[in-house]
């Protein structure tokens, strides 16, 4: 048993995996709108900074920053995410994935 709990879960998700969860709060979760987001996932020869994460505040760039996993833990390559937030029903959600090798 616990006195609290913090869950990374997405938040459609909560309820299901509660099952005891009061009434009240399936309905506080459902009432939550959820935001999707795509992320671009780089294997490089080269860090692109030392940090683990990077913010970007642009009104001319839509990410928010990006991570550079392997600052947090090496793993060899240097390996960047970037995360792209965005509501499900932007049209570039619906855009399909492709798989890129970049040569040099």
């Amino acid at each position: 048993m616990a006195d609290a709990v913090i869950s990374t879960v997405p938040i459609p998700l909560v309820s299901g995996l509660i099952p005891d969860l009061p009434q009240d709060w399936k309905d506080k979760y459902a009432a939550i709108r959820n935001i999707g987001v795509v992320c671009l996932l780089f294997k490089l020869r080269k860090s692109v900074t030392p940090h683990f994460w990077v913010n970007i505040v642009s009104d001319n760039i839509d990410i928010p920053g990006i991570i550079e996993f392997s600052n947090l833990r090496p793993v060899g390559n240097s390996i960047v995410y970037v995360p792209y937030y965005m509501p499900v029903s932007q049209p570039k959600w619906k855009w399909t994935d492709r798989r890129h090798r970049c040569s040099d």
